[in-house]
């Protein structure tokens, strides 16, 4: 898979330009900065051109910036003047070649036309040239010039800090022989452990992507990277995303720690400060760091790499570092640091309903959002009567001009054939169109009605709404079954669960759709009977009933609030009659609808 940053590190990379005439000492004022730089714990490239150099002071400037705590002095440019055979670059390939961990580049002269520039002045009061950029103008032996361009570089830092690209990587967990089932695939009150993990982090980053070959709850993850090849553990997700996008900062949060909030990645994040490589906290009352809901930036990842071709692989000791930040997690947050790592405290968390205070706030927003899509769809059901009758006309005509060209050429076989299709098209449209209408009627009085007639139309409406990728098949044993209720209300029933059916099967599957009528219930009492049977992969280890409960889904996307069967069963209990789900993991899932026959 391509990387979507490419290899170029700058502009990413923070650059500060320092010009001035040969005459006005920026040797010096480099070397007085770099040493107030390098007490802060940066680490400081330096590059010149070889057309502008740094020092008339006889080629001594070199050695003095090396001795002052630079970490490179490079030449770019051309070789005007330069008695070197060395490789002399342009500014753009010598950018690339600056190590990947190095903090900020000063170079000596005009360039990059894009950096902030200081332009200091010479014993002549030289002024500056038109420059791009240009950030500052600096007299002559100022002593607080040092000051003035250490000012810059830590303004250059954090501006590019704040414009870094923020992405997400959730560390997968693998196949958890431990746990009975993939991490991912456990729940937390009504979400996967999975969603859990991807809600708290969505929202912050420019884009989600999921580390680590495995189970993922569907629909399945855009972007999955496997581990890299001949390391273990969280390293190896982790440095999978490095190598992918090597120029982002990387938010990383294990899929075992389904408590993660929005407020516990935000600290994270307001934890992130220039000159630091990664930000890793510190459990209150634990040992160690918590290296599974953390902050990496671009620098740490050769330290990473180092660590890996030394077969170091633990992450705990990077706390010591003095380039990794480990603040202290407020005990507020602690709750969202927690990692779930036996079966008993999975089973906690799957059989609770307790939820964070953000959870609360995620399930608002969801129902503000599915309100939305409610009103849009009422407005939609007002306008899709008026539009189908439109089509209606549109598709008679089609017929008048059908029929006229079969009396026109009845001698054309081929014609003939082709009219054959049309009159074959005609047919599905008008189906279609006459069951869309059916959907869109207002709800009734309860009446006597044909069960086996509502459940043609749902399943005509179901086969448009599914496409081809789903195969149902409609078994009835009889023409007709007479039962007493709303029919709208049934046909919206039948659609719903016929939808969730399909949804279970995203990569394409059978729906069988049988009814009949049940004769041996406790009081006698006749049933018409709906049977929805999938291939799906059946449902989760959860307790009998809490599929009917309000907001549980075994969907990952927030486009699914979980109410259809919650709805779909109070509608059938005022008909008098059940809605039951059985199914085991892997083996699909029956859904049985019964509603009570009619006396008349």
């Amino acid at each position: 898979m391509n990387s979507p940053t490419g290899n170029h590190r700058y502009p990413g990379l923070p650059v500060v330009g320092i010009a001035g005439p040969p005459a006005s000492e920026k040797t010096l004022l480099i070397e007085e900065a770099l040493a107030r730089l390098v007490r802060r714990g940066l680490r400081v490239a330096v590059l010149h051109s070889s057309a502008q150099p740094l020092s008339n002071e006889g080629g001594q400037a070199t050695e003095r910036l090396l001795e002052a705590g630079a970490r490179s002095v490079t030449l770019y440019g051309p070789e005007t003047g330069v008695r070197s055979r060395a490789e002399i670059l342009e500014l753009s390939e010598t950018l690339r070649k600056v190590p990947a961990d190095t903090d900020i580049v000063l170079v000596a002269g005009y360039e990059p036309a894009w950096a902030p520039k200081l332009w200091l002045k010479g014993p002549d009061e030289t002024p500056p040239p038109p420059l791009t950029e240009l950030s500052r103008v600096l007299a002559w032996k100022d002593p607080e010039n040092p000051e003035h361009l250490v000012h810059v570089v830590e303004g250059e830092m954090r501006r590019l800090l704040n414009m870094r690209r923020l992405f997400g990587g959730i560390l997968g967990g693998g196949q958890s022989r431990r746990m009975g089932k993939p991490k991912a695939l456990l729940y937390c009150g009504s979400r996967t452990f999975y969603r859990c993990v991807y809600d708290a982090i969505s929202s912050k980053v420019v884009q989600v992507v999921t580390l680590g070959a495995g189970c993922y709850p569907e629909p399945a993850p855009a972007i999955v990277l496997p581990d890299a090849p001949g390391l273990r553990g969280p390293l190896a997700g982790i440095l999978s995303a490095g190598r992918w996008a090597p120029d982002v900062a990387w938010l990383i949060c294990g899929v075992d720690m389904p408590q993660v909030t929005e407020e516990a990645v935000d600290w994270v994040l307001k934890n992130r400060e220039p000159g630091f490589w990664a930000v890793i906290p510190r459990i209150p009352g634990r040992a160690g760091v918590e290296p599974l809901l953390a902050c990496y930036e671009p620098m740490i990842f050769p330290l990473l790499e180092a660590r890996a071709s030394e077969d170091v692989f633990s992450l705990q000791d990077l706390a010591r570092h003095p380039k990794v930040k480990s603040p202290t997690v407020p005990e507020e947050l602690v709750r969202a640091f927690t990692n779930v790592n036996t079966p008993d405290e999975a089973a906690r968390l799957v059989g609770s309903d307790e939820g964070s205070p953000q959870e609360g706030r995620n399930i608002g927003k969801l129902l503000e959002h599915h309100l939305e899509r409610i009103q849009k769809t009422d407005t939609m059901a007002r306008l899709i009567p008026g539009f189908v009758h439109s089509l209606n006309n549109e598709l008679t005509a089609i017929l008048c001009a059908e029929k006229m060209i079969e009396h026109t050429h009845p001698d054309d076989p081929d014609l003939m054939a082709q009219i054959q299709a049309i009159r074959e098209a005609l047919r599905h449209g008008a189906e279609a169109t006459r069951s869309i209408l059916f959907f869109c009627r207002a709800s009734a009085e309860p009446s006597v009605l044909n069960l086996v007639e509502r459940l043609r139309v749902s399943v005509t409406l179901l086969r448009y709404v599914v496409g081809r990728r789903i195969e149902i098949q409609l078994d009835m044993d009889r023409e007709a079954i007479p039962v007493r209720g709303d029919p709208q209300a049934l046909l919206h029933v039948f659609v719903a669960v016929g939808q969730n059916a399909a949804e279970a099967m995203p990569e394409g599957g059978r729906l069988r759709v049988a009814a009949d009528i049940l004769t041996d219930e406790p009081a006698g009492l006749a049933m018409g009977r709906v049977l929805f049977t999938d291939d799906g992969p059946g449902l989760p280890a959860v307790p009998a009933g809490r599929v009917f409960e309000p907001l549980f889904t075994t969907k990952s996307d927030s486009e699914h609030l979980g109410l259809g069967l919650t709805v779909a069963r109070k509608i059938i209990e005022a008909h008098q009659g059940r809605i039951t789900v059985a199914g085991r993991p892997g083996k699909g899932t029956r859904v049985s609808v019964c509603v009570p026959l009619s006396d008349v």
